[in-house]
């Protein structure tokens, strides 16, 4: 029978996945988050140099750390005997490939590959980025619905279900702790303890899979909403969904669905308004569960 929890993470897709890519074993938990981090640095060599208020700074890389912790939760016995055998396959991932010969030698490192929602994903190009490799204002294939004859909203549907073409993210994992909360009681064999509640917390290395950065393009960068001075000639060359799924590395004012970009004139206060709400002055947005009235940036001043 399948149980309240079981069928939220299948219906809702709520899964935390762990792939240990050499030997492609993998292991499924309910995607009982409690906590998590997302952690990016910028890594710079400093350089004093004499006369010179300010070091010289190098920059070196980008390292992203996260950190997941979640709750593996049985509600019988049966269940808290599969959650041991998963966490034992997880423990197992941290060990190494090693060669069938007698010298026995590391053949591969115990990287996995960690996936949940779109909070934990590795973020593939899109159809319209793999064949022109520029980002497009529409890369979100079908994602534009009918309001009526006259007008349509940009929709993101990927976002709101799965979304395609993403797996898991390749990381170097520097372990876990099996440590299971004895308070919230155990299930009781014939010399055997299996806990019903263990909580689990990972922090590991994110893997870059995909270049990141900026690149020179012949396309002009949305207006400077502070200055209202034009931008550079950059695009982003990773993924336009890279790194939670949304897009907004594809659109011409982040936060504002490309379709409402092009009614977007172009003026500093017009696009201050579109980049800091997310919605563009004088138009309806029938679905966003307020009011639907017709919005206008004259009402505001800043």
């Amino acid at each position: 029978m399948i149980n309240g929890q079981k069928h939220l993470a299948l219906k809702k897709n709520f899964i935390i996945e762990f792939t240990h890519v050499p030997s492609g074993k993998f292991v499924l938990f309910d995607g009982f988050i409690e906590n998590y981090s997302d952690d990016f640095a910028t890594g710079w060599s400093e350089q004093n140099v004499y006369g010179r208020q300010d070091p010289i700074m190098t920059f070196k890389n980008t390292t992203r750390t996260m950190t997941l912790g979640f709750g593996v939760v049985a509600n019988s016995l049966s269940e808290s005997i599969s959650n041991l055998a998963k966490i034992e396959v997880l423990m197992a991932m941290l060990y190494p490939h090693y060669s069938d010969d007698e010298q026995s030698t590391i053949e591969a490192a115990p990287l996995m590959k960690i996936r949940f929602a779109n909070m934990a994903v590795d973020i593939d190009y899109t159809d319209e980025e793999e064949n022109d490799r520029e980002i497009l204002d529409n890369f979100f294939s079908q994602q534009t619905i009918k309001q009526g004859e006259d007008s349509e909203e940009e929709v993101i549907k990927p976002v709101l279900n799965r979304i395609v073409g993403a797996q898991g993210m390749l990381a170097a994992c520097r372990g876990f702790s099996y440590k299971p909360d004895l308070t919230k009681g155990v299930f009781m064999g014939d010399g055997v303890v299996f806990p019903k509640y263990v909580p689990i917390t990972c922090t590991f290395t994110v893997l870059h899979t995909k270049p990141l950065g900026w690149k020179t393009s012949k396309k002009r960068n949305e207006i400077s909403v502070a200055l209202g001075t034009p931008g550079g000639n950059s695009e982003w060359r990773g993924p336009a969904r890279w790194p939670y799924g949304i897009g907004g590395l594809g659109q011409r004012f982040p936060g504002v669905p490309n379709l409402a970009n092009s009614k977007i004139i172009g003026g500093v206060k017009a696009a201050r308004f579109a980049a800091l709400t997310g919605q563009v002055a004088g138009t309806t947005r029938a679905n966003d569960g307020e009011t639907g009235e017709s919005i206008d940036y004259g009402d505001y001043d800043f």
